[in-house]
C-alpha cells in the first residue's frame, strides 16, 4: 500500500469502532515478533495532560542524546504526527510500509475466524514495529483511552505515569469515578515505579493498587511540585522542587498554561527517576529539553511581523 492506500484501510478499520480489551493486541504483536519488547517505555495515562507530558519527556530524552520514540493519539493534521522518532514525524512511505506489514497479520486473524483488530491497534501495533525497526533506546507511549484494557497497555514501561483522573469515557470505564481511576490505574505493574497527579479518592484507589503491585509511588504535590515564577511574552518561567530528591531550580516552558506547571512537574519527576539509571539524563538536559518542547495548537505562540500573538 501507498500512503493514501493506507488512509482507506485505516478508514475502513474505523467501522469496528472503539473496543476495549488486550486479546486482539496481544494476538497482533506476537505475530511482529512483540516489538515493544525491543526498547525501554515509558506508559502515560490520564484524563488531561498525558500529551503535553508526553511530549516534554520525549523532548527530555532526545535532548539527552537518547534516540526516542513518540506515540500520540489523535493527530492534529497528519496521522503521521501519531509516530515520532526524535520529535520528526514518521514519513509518509515508512507509514505506508508499516501499516502494510501488520495488515497481513490482520488479514491472517481475520481469515483464521478471529475478531478484527480495530484501527487504533493497527496503528498502535505499526508503532511499535516502526520504533524497533528504528532501534529507538526509549518510546514514550500515550494511552489511547483508559489504561487498563488499552491496545497500548502490552508494555512493561520503566516507570508508569498517571496524570490526573476525572469523570471521562464513563460508559467504558465502569461508569464512576472509581471505575474510572481503576482503568488508570491498570498500567500500574508489578515493581514500576509509579508518578502521578491524581487527587482524591482516584489516588487511594492508584495508591492501593501500587501498594498492590509493589510499586514505587511518587505524588505531585507531596513529593515533588513545581511553581509558576514569571512569563517573559513567550516563556513561562517555573521552579521545581523536590526534597525527596533533594532538588530545587527554575526552568523555562513555551508550553503555556497553569496546567503545564504540573504537567511539567511530572516530567522532571519521571526524568529524574529514569536519571538514576542513565546518566545522560542531566539536570541540564531536563532544563534544555523542557525549553524546546512542542504541542501544537495549544496555547501556541507566534510571531507574526514582530508582533507576539
Amino acid at each position: 500500500m501507498n500512503y493514501l492506500e493506507s488512509l482507506e484501510y485505516l478508514d475502513e478499520l474505523s467501522t469496528f469502532g472503539t473496543k476495549l480489551g488486550l486479546g486482539r493486541i496481544k494476538q497482533l504483536v506476537a505475530y511482529l515478533d512483540n516489538p515493544q519488547t525491543r526498547y525501554k517505555t515509558i506508559h502515560i495515562t490520564g484524563t488531561n495532560g498525558k500529551g503535553s507530558t508526553c511530549s516534554m519527556l520525549s523532548s527530555i530524552l532526545t535532548t539527552s542524546n537518547i534516540k526516542t520514540g513518540l506515540y500520540i493519539s489523535p493527530h492534529l493534521v497528519s496521522y503521521t504526527e501519531r509516530i515520532q522518532i526524535d520529535g520528526k514525524p514518521i514519513s509518509e512511505e515508512d507509514f505506508a510500509d508499516c501499516i502494510s506489514a501488520v495488515k497481513v497479520f490482520v488479514d491472517k486473524m481475520v481469515e483464521d475466524g478471529e475478531e478484527s483488530p480495530t484501527q487504533f491497534e493497527v496503528i498502535t501495533a505499526a508503532a511499535f514495529l516502526y520504533f524497533a525497526i528504528n532501534k529507538v533506546e526509549y518510546a514514550v507511549i500515550e494511552v489511547g483511552l483508559g489504561g487498563l484494557l488499552d491496545s497500548t497497555n502490552v508494555v512493561k514501561p520503566e516507570i508508569s505515569v498517571i496524570t490526573n483522573v476525572a469523570f471521562e469515557h464513563a460508559h467504558l470505564c465502569g461508569g464512576t469515578l472509581e471505575g474510572i481511576a481503576k482503568h488508570k490505574a491498570g498500567i500500574i505493574k508489578d515493581g514500576v515505579p509509579v508518578v502521578t497527579a491524581a487527587k482524591g479518592i482516584a489516588l487511594d484507589i492508584i495508591n492501593q493498587t501500587a501498594e498492590e503491585k509493589n510499586a514505587d509511588i511518587f505524588i505531585a504535590s507531596n513529593d515533588f511540585s513545581a511553581i509558576f515564577v514569571d512569563f517573559d511574552g513567550q516563556y513561562q518561567e517555573l521552579k521545581f522542587s523536590s526534597e525527596l530528591l533533594g532538588v530545587n531550580f527554575n526552568y523555562k516552558l513555551k508550553l503555556l498554561g497553569d496546567h503545564q506547571i504540573e504537567n511539567s512537574s511530572l516530567a522532571i519527576m519521571t526524568a529524574s527517576i529514569l536519571g538514576n539509571n542513565d546518566e545522560r539524563i542531566t539536570r541540564e538536559n531536563i532544563i534544555a529539553g523542557l525549553s524546546l518542547a512542542k504541542w501544537p495548537a495549544r496555547f501556541e505562540v507566534f510571531n507574526f511581523d514582530g508582533q507576539i500573538c
